[in-house]
């Protein structure tokens, strides 16, 4: 779940009211200076165990000083599935329409979501605005390559509404995904 819509949600329903959360993220600090400088542990922002309603919000982020290379390897140790974003070749996991996608992200979401990526660009057409920086998603596209990883099969796992395979698998059938130490087209 993204940061903001985290943030509503905790303060936009009284079921969090009077009640202690505790907010779990996947921070590292590897991924950029400003991560580098997150606290391990802290208040949350939507905190306020001094408020005339408390919530009591804690913020802990427990990878934060683990490498890329530390969590593949506890994944496969502990047989957990690896995201389909990273199966089909992705490195990173964030919104399909990011608008730090990269060339071969919107090249690959042009052929595996064709209807997404038109409707994406026909908004970019309708508001006389583009994502990019004065260049249409097209142009953008054009300049990618699809993902190989993002086979049919992979595309229909990471594009489908429901994913039915088990999180858990088998550690001696797990598999480093093609998204693994990738372009990470995050803000740097």
């Amino acid at each position: 779940m993204k940061i903001d819509v985290g943030a509503k949600a905790i303060t936009g329903q009284t079921r969090f009211a009077n009640k202690r959360t505790l907010v779990i993220t996947g921070e590292r600090a590897e991924e950029s200076g400003n991560r580098a400088r997150l606290p391990r542990a802290e208040r949350h922002r939507t905190d306020r165990r001094e408020g005339k309603v408390a919530r009591l919000v804690d913020h802990v982020r427990p990878v934060l000083d683990e490498s890329e290379s530390e969590i593949w390897d506890r994944m496969r140790r502990w047989g957990v599935r690896p995201h389909p974003a990273y199966v089909a070749g992705f490195g990173r996991c964030s919104c399909a329409y990011c608008i730090f996608s990269n060339p071969n992200q919107l090249a690959t979401l042009r052929e595996i979501d064709a209807r997404g990526f038109h409707q994406m660009a026909g908004i970019e057409e309708t508001l006389s605005h583009t994502m990019k920086n004065g260049l249409s998603l097209h142009q953008v596209a054009d300049k990618g390559t699809r993902y190989e990883a993002a086979t049919d099969e992979a595309a229909a796992v990471l594009m489908s509404h429901e994913f039915n395979l088990p999180i858990l698998m088998d550690s001696k059938d797990w598999k480093l995904p093609a998204g693994a130490f990738g372009e990470n087209a995050g803000p740097r």
